[in-house]
């Protein structure tokens, strides 16, 4: 009997240290990773500030519409960030995607378009009439997304046909469709080798960032990895419905994940909660459309989905230090 026992009290003292060791094995290599993490972190901040920085110099310098499309979590855990550049600027492009039925056939057609780039560079038009120069974003010949130097116009047949077929197909005035057409969209497009000459540096950047972020956060942390899609899925949603009333529970329900969870990976990940964010996104629409249209600001606050005129001009002057009249007329804002 006693013999047995101390056979078992072996055994059980064999299991207990090949787990413990097993554990601090484990652990050592978890540290070791997170370190390796920390200073990527660190590294990848200061990369990242380098990219907004071109697409800020691009864009104040030449005025380009430019937009990342991204099927690959390209921008991960910074895609809030680069959140301007993720949805098309110009009045005519907004005005269209205020119906939801356009940005869902936006969506599908760019995902059709990704498998049918075959140059560094095209250019095309959209099923809408807008042209637009289209750049690969690629991985090891896989094509990951693109970049889009948009919001011009040259062919106006071809272009009102289409839009004409789209005001048919969504329901949607072609009267003022056309007149938007004709002020917003940009009849001097730029050279096709000089857009080349300034987009390829951010292509490169932008390939560069998936590729460490693989390195960084996927290969060693698939929880992290986990938390990076409910989140990027949660954005997009965002940025699809951010004019309507958008409710925590609608979102958890189309990202499949608690409510608690998604509250905490949002202000982890932004700082914000769910309203905050969606208000950014409202307010960094308005600013356009104050500066570039006609539109008064009771028009603007009900396109995009404030309650009221008085509400929105809250919201505005705490995320801008002025009011919409004041912005509209030319005042700088505080952020």
């Amino acid at each position: 009997m006693n013999c047995y026992r101390y056979i078992y009290n072996f055994r059980a003292t064999y299991c207990f240290l090949r787990v413990n060791s097993a554990y601090l094995m484990y652990q050592q290599k978890k540290n070791a990773v997170q370190l390796v993490q920390q200073k990527g972190r660190i590294v990848m901040d200061a990369y990242i500030k380098q990219i907004l920085s071109y697409l800020g110099y691009i864009t104040d310098t030449y005025h380009w519409q430019i937009t990342i499309h991204d099927f690959h979590h390209i921008t991960g855990r910074f895609a809030p960030l680069f959140a301007p550049y993720h949805i098309h600027s110009n009045p005519f492009c907004i005005q269209l995607k205020n119906t939801r039925e356009v940005w869902d056939t936006c969506i599908c057609r760019q995902a059709d378009l990704l498998n049918k780039l075959h140059a560094p560079i095209q250019f095309g038009m959209c099923h809408c009439g807008v042209e637009e120069y289209i750049l690969p974003i690629t991985y090891k010949e896989k094509k990951i997304g693109f970049v889009s130097v948009s919001g011009y116009r040259q062919n106006a047949d071809l272009a009102l046909q289409k839009l004409f077929h789209a005001s048919d197909k969504f329901q949607l005035n072609f009267s003022q469709m056309k007149q938007l057409y004709f002020e917003y969209l940009n009849p001097n497009i730029p050279d096709q080798e000089f857009v080349f000459t300034l987009m390829a540096p951010l292509i490169t950047m932008l390939e560069y960032l998936y590729v460490k972020q693989q390195e960084l956060y996927q290969q060693f942390d698939m929880e992290a990895h986990e938390e990076s899609s409910v989140f990027l899925k949660a954005l997009l949603y965002m940025e699809r419905y951010y004019r309507e009333p958008v409710t925590l529970s609608r979102l958890c329900e189309f990202c499949h994940c608690s409510c608690s969870y998604m509250s905490h990976i949002f202000k982890q990940r932004t700082g914000k909660n769910i309203n905050q964010y969606r208000n950014e996104l409202r307010i960094n629409e308005a600013k356009t459309l104050l500066r570039s249209t006609s539109l008064s600001v009771t028009d603007i606050a009900l396109s995009l989905g404030f309650s009221s005129p008085n509400y929105f001009s809250k919201v505005f002057f705490s995320q801008c230090g002025c009011t919409p009249t004041q912005y509209k007329n030319g005042a700088d804002t505080a952020q």
